[in-house]
């Protein structure tokens, strides 16, 4: 059944959004790409919708064997690292190889400068550069929906998909299409999830929602928009 409704999903959006190429939605837990340091130093930063928590910092392109006693050691100079937080998720660097993300906290009782700490950005650890982002409090990925009964009144949809996915984050907005035709309401819809960037829960977290039961019994398929940033956001969303 998973397997047919995934299918489905797949004719669904390459129908609707013809022409449109995969890519995957910025977030923060995408790998940034191999850059010069010197000529990112100065903005590169972890995206995200809120406040940036002062002392942390995000780290991507890491080792896949790396441990916390790795990352301590590496900023240890700097001040007292009291928290070390390595992704499981072993992700694919798009020029190539595997990295993990994950990010850091200095302790409160040491002030480390923000200056001090981006100019380790670039810098080999265990063999791979890494690189170093300020963190935000949020950040949010986007999410093809569909399975749900496309019948009900918009608001009901709404809220049994809010009632659904209040453990993974908060739904900040959504995005109905339409048969251009007869404006009608396709079977399927982009909703856009706020993450605490502290929490463990991720974006693999919500994919494993694909399947799962709403309160009539409908059965969802879910997994992570692959339409371009640069599209998703000439979408009408509610």
């Amino acid at each position: 059944m998973k397997r047919r409704l995934s299918r489905q999903m797949e004719l669904d959006e390459s129908q609707s959004f013809q022409g449109a190429e995969d890519a995957n939605v910025a977030s923060s837990s995408d790998p940034p790409p191999e850059q010069d340091p010197e000529s990112t130093r100065s903005n590169f930063q972890f995206e995200g919708s809120g406040m940036v928590i002062p002392g942390a910092f995000g780290l991507s392109n890491l080792h896949v064997d790396i441990k916390r006693h790795d990352i301590k050691n590496f900023f240890g100079e700097l001040g007292k690292v009291k928290k070390v937080v390595i992704k499981p998720e072993v992700l694919q660097h798009p020029r190539g190889g595997e990295m993990r993300n994950g990010w850091f906290e200095f302790d409160s009782s040491v002030h480390v400068e923000v200056e001090d700490v981006m100019k380790l950005h670039g810098e080999k650890l265990l063999g791979k550069p890494i690189n170093i982002g300020l963190m935000s409090s949020t950040r949010s990925s986007t999410f093809f929906i569909s399975g749900y009964n496309k019948d009900l009144e918009l608001d009901r949809i709404k809220k049994q998909l809010i009632n659904h996915f209040k453990k993974c984050g908060k739904i900040l907005k959504f995005y109905f299409p339409k048969q251009t035709d007869t404006e009608n309401y396709l079977g399927f819809c982009y909703i856009v999830l706020e993450f605490d960037a502290k929490e463990e829960v991720n974006e693999y977290d919500v994919e494993e929602k694909d399947g799962s039961l709403l309160e009539d019994g409908s059965q969802l398929a879910v997994r992570a928009a692959s339409l371009k940033a640069s599209v998703l956001k000439e979408l009408k969303w509610s």
